[in-house]
Formats: C-alpha cells, structure tokens, sequence
C-alpha cells in the first residue's frame, strides 16, 4: 500500500484519507524515556516485609509528598507513618513497643543453609557407601571394629555405573536407594564470539545442548538391603524410553521411598513408591494422548510421607487433588472448570491447603489469579478473594494473615490486609495515585473478550493505546507476541509501564497481547492445539479477537497491523508472515526458533513431540521460508546459548534461496536477552518505515547511549525457555 502525505493526512492507495500518525524526534525521545512513567504512579501495590513472628509489617512507600514508612499492626490494621525506620519507632514506642523493637531489629536475613550432609554415610555415622568398578560397596567407620569393605551390588559396570549422586539411605539405615546410569555423549553447539573485549581475536566455545532426537541418559532405580549385602530385584518395566528420573526420597518411617519418572515425549508423569521389599507401585501416573506439562508440574509431600497433593488435568481441567501412598483410591480436593496454579501453604494440623487459582470466573480475563482454601479431606473449597482482579498474594510467616494487591490492566492496584482464616480485610493500606499518569497523556488498558476460532471459546487480551490517544484518529496495530505453550501471556495486573510495549504506544501505535488456543492456563483441550502445530500459534484466535476489537473500536486500523516477539515469540512472529500474510504486514523476529528440531530438547520435544515426525519439517519457518510475504526483520545474537543462533542463520539463507526481500541484524557478543537502546531503536524505525511508509527522524550523536543510561528496566527473558 502507497500513501501520500498531505498536510497531516494520509491519502491511501484504496481512496479514504486518516489521520496521519508521524512520530518525531520527541515522540522517539519519549519511547526512549518510558520507564520514567513508573515515577507518575504514587502508593502503588504495597511490598510488606514481615516482622519476626508475623505480628506485623512495614513497608516503604511513595507519596506525594515524599517517602514515607508505615508500620502495620496485623491484629487490628492499626497503621503508624513516619519518613524513616527510625522515626517510624519512635512513633510506635507508645503502644506498640514489641512492634518498635522487631522494626529495628537488624534482619537475620535468610537462615544459613545446613551442612550438606555426607549422603553416603548411614544415618548413624557408622557405614559409609562408595563407588569401585561402577558397582556399590561398603565400608565401615567404626574406629574400634574396623572391617574390609563388602561389595552390595554385581550388575554396574563402567558404562552403566551406580550414580553416587543418587545415593539416599533410609531413616533407619536398612537399606539404600540409588540409581545406575548409562550416560549418553553429551552434544554441543558451537557459539562464536567475534569481538571479544578483551581480545583481538575472535573466540570459539562449545556448549552442552541436547536437540529433539538426541540420545539422552538412562537411569534405573535400585535398592539394597544393607544388613544382608545383597541388592532386592525391582520391577523395572516401563521406565525405558525415558526422559528423566529423579533421584530418589524416602519416607520417614522407611518403609517406602519415591522417584518421578518422565518417558521420552513427555506423555506422561509417574511418581512411583518403592517399598522395602522390593514392591513398586505408582502413587500419581499421569497418561495424555497430547502431552503432560512436566514444566508446569505442582507438587507437596505431607510431612509423614503417605500422601502426595497433585495437581491434575485428568478431568480436563488443573485441579488439586490428594493421592495415598497405601492404594486408596485418589481423592479431589478441588472440582470444577478453572485452573490451578500453585500451592501456596499447607497447614496439615488445620487440614487445609491455600492455592492461586485462575478463570474462577468466566467472566474474567483467565489470568487473575484469586487466592482459595480447601479442605484435606475432600469435602470442599472457596474463593477468599472473591473480588474481580487479579490478586498478587504476601502471606505472612505464620499463615495468619496476607497482603492483597487487587488489581486488573485497567484498575490500579489497592492494597489490604486479610485473615487467610477466611479471606475478610483487616484494613485498606492505600490505593495507588494514577492522576499524573493520566495527566502525562496515557490512557487505562483496555481488556477485551472475543470468540475465538471456534465461535465459542472465550479469547482474551489486552490493548495498550497511544500516549494522548484520540479516538478521532486511526492507528496502526502491533501485536506483542509469545505463544510459547508453557505459559501466556496476557497480564492480570494493572502495568504503569509495560516497556516492550509502551515504547511503541509512545509512538503513536496501539499494542495489543492476546492468548489463543494453545497456550496454558485454561483448559486441557485449549492447551492441546500447540501440540505438533506450534506454528498454529493461536492466530485464528488472535485474528477474529483484533476483527471483533474493531466492531466497538473503529480506531484500529486493521490493514496496517506488525507483529514483533522474542524466542519462540521470534518464531510466532516470522511465522505470520508465512501463514498469515494476508492480515499482518510487518514482523519482528527476536533470537527466533525457527526449526523445533534445532531448539532445547526439552521444551520441544514436550510440545512437538517424540519420535521426530513430518510434523516438524511442516512447523519450520527454514523450510517454509520461500511463504513469506510482507516485511521481515531478523534479529539474533551470535552467542546466544538459548536458542542456537544457527535458527536465524538458516532463515536467512533460505529466504536468499528463494528470493525474499528482509532485514537482519547479527549482533556480536550478544546471548539471548535481546534488548537495548540501539536493537530498540531499529526496530521502532523498522515499524516507522514498514506500517507507516514515513522515514524516522534521524539518529542523533551519543543518542543511544543517553537512552540507555536513562531507565533501569529488566531484560526481556525472565526464564531460560524459549
């Protein structure tokens, strides 16, 4: 599409005219600056740090009139306010002198780890296990009663040895658990750094990387009874193909010990019990056709060892449930069509167990969590924090009270304190202050649901607007993409700043975060649609939730929408341009991994599966390259130990193969957390040029780096996936 500039307007190539949007050097000083924005919200979420005991907190705060401490009483909610800690105990003395005491108590910090003990020695100190020839062998301590070491085990060898690091004796110092394995020659990836700092040659190094079909270690697990010298036969079935087996744990009453096994394609996952006598038994085994998100696995042992809390998709949902170590039937703990998410605490003497849990309400963007409480037994659970945001929980040392931080894209955060008894507010510590953010020109998030593909599942997302957004003009559409399946990525929270965003918005585009089909979090059959189809990427859904945005938003203008996106982001957003050409014009692919089979074993074969099949070559944007069509930006970093450079490199050749126009940046020395001012630059010039047809302002000297040296932001991995 031709534009032709006239006095503010665009005259497009299909005949209407719209509001011209025309970033200039202070838009772009603007981008440059937006992690400043946190400075325009005062008393945001609070961060309390709990005093000795849980009796109480304080917390560091911004208000308009300065920082200011505050010391809160958990009993009643009674507050005390001061400019500093010292001041702040002061005020408190009076009547609340243990509170003004623990407050300037100087923290103990984290409780220095125990020794690591010796786990080849017996529980008494008296016998000592070790490794000769591959096989076990024991030796004794005793000073007054010394013997020659006795061999317990005959089937290791040098090429499938006893692991010593597997070795765990039971309690009562009867018997050893332990695992042999057969090691696999570990594979590598090549990394070059070009330009070293400290040198004037350019390095190479190889780093341990196993990719979707590589040969993987074996273990198996094993036990001996110490007192008579000899190893107890295990059955050993189904252990093989294998992905991976823990080392083993044993129970405090030595009776039984566990391992969690994971077979090669990740359809499953086992916690087995071995009993002393050699019987094995699967406490949790978990089955699908598609997949068992081995990442996203939820797990707490009760402190006496004969019961497991779970949590499950076997009814097609993430439910926790109880499992029995002496084959009782599993019993749920939770029922119903929501998620989840994590196990918060467990007060076994109350027989209760706090979790986070999402789509507790249809009505509700899925990833507001609420804080809920069940019952051990079985007989039922309840929402605590029933209200509709996304509830960021701080429960205090002794589980008797927690910080709320209520908050949604579109409401700013208010914090409270509340009983975990039951959920009710002791007292409201502050709201958060959004009035100069407003006045700056920026407006609240917009969270909007649409029917997906399907016409009846729920697809949700997020639109940041411009900074001094007019509904009277029209804006171009980016989408911040990452379809990785292990998580989504549509925020819960209200943002200040959402910086990977805000320095487009600050631009004059509108950026949208949306989660289709095939990311997690919902429901099992939603999660199903990544498998073998990553490049599926949920964009049916994320193409009719942007065409239903426009019904009620007629400022989006849909015929000018880009993509941009990290790691498997990078993949997702190449893979528009192959697939999806026809909707979106323009694409940024950050450290992209554009062949699963060139990826981290691990998070590959978990999504796509194993044996490698067709399906892979049909999910690469390498072989499927010659598909493209709009404009492509290629960005990668030579010694990124994450996703292989190498990904980008093949793109690159395959598109000069078949002819394509693109861009691409290869930055020197650079891992996988692809950010900074000057990558930030290009790619704000590339949407410039790319969806708005005009040519940015130009760069000014030392620019990059006084926008560097202006925020303090994290980087754009939070976790070594991809």
């Amino acid at each position: 599409m031709r534009a032709w500039l006239c006095s503010g307007f665009a005259v497009l190539a299909f005949g209407w005219a719209v509001a011209q949007i025309c970033p200039n050097q202070a838009d772009y000083e603007r981008s440059a600056r937006v992690n400043d924005n946190h400075w325009l919200m005062f008393e945001g979420g609070v961060t309390p740090r709990w005093l000795a005991g849980g009796t109480g907190f304080w917390y560091e705060t911004r208000t308009r009139s300065g920082k200011r401490f505050r010391l809160i009483r958990c009993v009643d909610g009674q507050r005390w306010e001061a400019e500093n800690k010292e001041a702040l105990a002061q005020v408190a003395r009076a009547s609340a002198p243990t509170l003004a005491e623990a407050l300037l108590t100087p923290p103990q910090g984290k409780k220095p780890a125990p020794p690591v003990s010796d786990r080849t020695r017996s529980p008494d100190g008296q016998w000592q296990v070790f490794l000769r020839d591959g096989n076990l062998w024991l030796r004794s301590l005793k000073k007054e009663n010394p013997s020659e070491p006795e061999q317990l085990t005959y089937d290791g060898n040098t090429a499938f040895p006893y692991e010593m690091g597997s070795i765990a004796w039971s309690p009562d110092g009867t018997r050893i658990a332990a695992n042999r394995v057969r090691r696999a020659k570990d594979p590598t990836v090549p990394l070059r750094t070009s330009a070293p700092e400290d040198s004037l040659f350019p390095a190479a190094r190889d780093v341990e990387y196993a990719r979707p079909g590589d040969e993987l270690d074996l273990r198996l697990p094993a036990l001996i009874d110490v007192p008579n010298r000899r190893a107890i036969p295990l059955d050993l079935s189904g252990l093989s193909p294998q992905y991976w087996l823990s080392p083993p744990t044993w129970r405090p009453d030595s009776k039984a010990y566990t391992f969690e096994f994971v077979p090669r394609g990740f359809s499953g996952f086992v916690i087995d019990e071995v009993f002393a006598d050699g019987v094995r038994r699967a406490r949790v085994n978990e089955r699908a056709d598609t997949f068992v998100p081995y990442t996203l696995r939820k797990r707490h042992d009760l402190t006496d060892g004969l019961s497991t809390l779970w949590v499950t998709e076997r009814t097609g949902w993430r439910q926790l449930w109880r499992f029995f170590g002496d084959g009782r039937a599993p019993l749920p703990l939770t029922q119903g069509s929501f998620v989840v998410r994590d196990i918060v605490r467990v007060d076994e003497a109350a027989g209760k167990v706090w979790f986070t849990a999402g789509c507790i309400n249809p009505a509700e963007n899925p990833s507001q969590l609420h804080l809920c409480v069940a019952s051990l037994d079985g007989s039922g659970w309840r929402d605590l924090t029933p209200e509709p945001f996304h509830h960021e929980i701080f429960l205090s040392p002794d589980g008797a009270y927690f910080v709320d931080v209520a908050s949604r894209p579109d409401c700013p955060p208010v914090s409270s304190l509340r009983r975990t008894a039951d959920g009710s507010t002791v007292a409201e510590l502050q709201r958060a202050d959004i009035a100069d953010w407003l006045k700056a020109g920026w407006s609240l998030p917009q969270v909007f649901c649409a029917k997906g593909r399907d016409g009846t599942t729920d697809i949700w997302g997020v639109l940041r607007l411009p900074q001094h957004f007019d509904p009277a003009k029209t804006y171009p559409v980016l989408e911040q993409i990452y379809a990785g399946p292990h998580d989504s990525r549509v925020p819960g929270a209200f943002q200040a700043v959402d910086y990977f965003s805000d320095i487009f918005t600050a631009l004059g585009f509108v950026v949208v975060r949306i989660d289709g089909m095939g990311t997690a979090w919902r429901s099992k059959a939603f999660h199903d649609v990544c498998y073998k189809n990553l490049r599926d990427a949920g964009f049916p859904d994320r193409i009719a939730w942007m065409k239903a945005a426009t019904q009620t938003r007629p400022w989006l203008d849909l015929s000018r929408v880009g993509v941009y996106g990290w790691s498997a982001g990078g993949q997702n957003a190449m893979g528009a341009l192959l697939w999806h050409n026809d909707f979106y014009k323009a694409a940024i692919a950050l450290c992209g991994c554009h062949d699963n089979r060139l990826n981290r074993l691990w998070w590959n074969e978990q999504w796509m599966g194993w044996p490698l099949g067709p399906w892979y070559a049909e999910n690469s944007n390498v072989v499927n390259a010659h598909l493209l069509k709009g404009k492509l930006f290629l960005v990668a970093g030579e010694n990124d130990d994450n996703v292989d450079p190498a990904a980008t490199l093949m793109v690159s050749r395959a598109l000069i193969k078949a002819g394509k126009d693109f861009e691409q940046l290869y930055l020197p020395n650079t891992k996988h957390a692809i950010s900074g001012a000057f990558v930030e630059r290009k790619m704000k010039d590339f949407f410039v040029r790319a969806l708005l047809g005009q040519t940015p302002p130009p760069w000014k000297e030392r620019e990059v780096p006084k926008a560097e040296a202006s925020r303090n932001k994290p980087g754009i991995s939070r976790e070594r996936t991809p």
